[in-house]
């Protein structure tokens, strides 16, 4: 009976204290769980009394990416969960199971002692899980790291297999997705979800099967994954004022005479293609945070890769150089965040924000192609800023921490191949796949060594 007393004293006091712990780290609250984004993952943090006894305070750290429920969802005959809550993606039935990386608990004799132990806790685990997301950039380097963690056991709720699946469609790699999950029933695994009569994995076989029919399979598959990527940023679902965000940029794109797709921005200046994303966050204690980021890469860089995966026609696509999956990912030169109101008149205020916004983007965009001396110069000075964001703390924790994600080697390659230097190309690329580095995958091709392929054929 004590016992019992001192569990729903307990659970009381982990609520009151969650409800204060909240605003410190701009984090939502339901049901003692704390949730937020961070740079595209959802991230999650549990707590509750567990224990025979009832004395015992658990705390359990969670994240994923969030493309993964958007994407599953598609599959899943649910696409409209994507503009719901952003707790939906945290307490769903039919979502894409989370990974858990971290996990602490103590047992206490009295409700003093919880204070404290929440606080020093969530700090550390929201430290460890912001730290976790700037050193994973792909959705395949989550992916990896899952199953390294996970070495073999199960780690409810994340299922290994499905995530590849969901990955492989994100590609455009429709057969290899269908086959994973051929696979999976083959071995009487189900996944975790039914939907009526079918289980998940039957849903992607379903829904490989028809996407394979109307587009050509995994080539051509990759041109579809476009739509659904283009835009998917940080927490903008369900946001009145993203709504506001995509009816402005139309117009702004007139103004400024620049080419718009959504809540995307871009031109080409000179050599280089530029970019300007527009999100807005409805998760923060403020409110609702615009962010836009400005993005540039060399045009010969995604012509080259096009070419060598044998896909020309997308250079005459503009929005396609846009998309982090089909295209070289680019740098981060320009970022700007701002708090915004939707109260009324908010949008007429919007659309003078980021014009002015914008205004600042076009002319850095050129002061910027001005600073550097052809495409190789680019490639050196952004390499100078990825080591630098490895190296630094403090700039890692910043904006620009994107830019971990630019790839030297890749831009080094594909400007090999466009000056004829096969050889060249090659031995980079040889050099990184004995390191055991592949670059990124479109429809189940590595880059590296279809690179490598592309120069032996041609040296030929």
């Amino acid at each position: 009976m004590v016992r019992n007393v001192l569990k729903r004293q307990l659970e009381s006091e982990i609520t009151r204290v969650l409800r204060l712990v909240k605003h410190q780290f701009g984090l939502r609250l339901r049901e003692d769980v704390l949730f937020g984004v961070v740079d595209g993952y959802v991230v999650s943090v549990s707590c509750f009394v567990e224990g025979v006894a009832g004395n015992t305070i658990m705390l359990r750290a969670m994240l994923k990416p969030m493309v993964l429920d958007d994407v599953f969802w598609d599959v899943f005959d649910m696409s409209s969960n994507r503009r719901g809550p952003l707790s939906l993606r945290v307490y769903g039935a039919f979502t894409v199971g989370a990974l858990p990386v971290a996990m602490s608990k103590r047992q206490v004799d009295s409700v003093d002692q919880v204070a404290v132990f929440i606080e020093e806790t969530v700090s550390d685990m929201m430290r460890d899980l912001r730290g976790l997301v700037a050193r994973l950039g792909s959705v395949e380097e989550y992916a990896r790291y899952a199953d390294r963690v996970a070495h073999g056991r199960r780690l409810y709720p994340f299922d290994s297999a499905l995530t590849w699946m969901l990955i492989d469609i994100i590609r455009g790699g429709f057969a290899q997705a269908r086959e994973r999950a051929v696979l999976e029933l083959a071995n009487h695994r189900t996944g975790n979800m039914v939907n009526g009569n079918r289980n998940i994995y039957e849903y992607v076989v379903d829904y490989c099967r028809a996407h394979e029919a109307q587009y050509g399979g995994d080539e051509q598959g990759r041109v579809i994954s476009l739509q659904r990527l283009v835009g998917y940023h940080e927490a903008h679902y369900g946001s009145e004022c993203f709504e506001q965000v995509l009816r402005v940029v139309p117009e702004i794109a007139r103004q400024f005479g620049v080419g718009y797709y959504q809540n995307i921005l871009f031109q080409q200046v000179g050599q280089y293609w530029v970019v300007l994303t527009i999100n807005v966050r409805a998760d923060t204690a403020d409110g609702n945070q615009l962010s836009v980021f400005g993005l540039i890469k060399p045009v010969v860089s995604d012509d080259m890769l096009w070419h060598v995966f044998g896909h020309d026609e997308f250079c005459d696509v503009a929005v396609m150089r846009c998309d982090d999956a089909l295209s070289t990912f680019p740098l981060v030169f320009f970022g700007r965040d701002m708090s915004v109101d939707e109260s009324g008149g908010s949008e007429q205020y919007l659309y003078h924000v980021l014009s002015e916004l914008v205004g600042q983007w076009v002319a850095q965009s050129r002061e910027y192609v001005l600073l550097v001396d052809g495409v190789a110069d680019f490639i050196d000075l952004a390499q100078q800023s990825v080591v630098a964001i490895i190296e630094d703390e403090q700039v890692r924790e910043s904006r620009f921490r994107s830019n971990r994600m630019f790839n030297p080697d890749l831009h080094y390659m594909l400007l090999d191949l466009s000056n004829g230097e096969y050889a060249k190309a090659r031995q980079r690329a040889h050099a990184l796949l004995e390191q055991g580095k592949t670059g990124f995958s479109i429809a189940g091709s590595e880059s590296y060594a279809r690179i490598e392929e592309y120069c032996m054929a041609h040296e030929r």
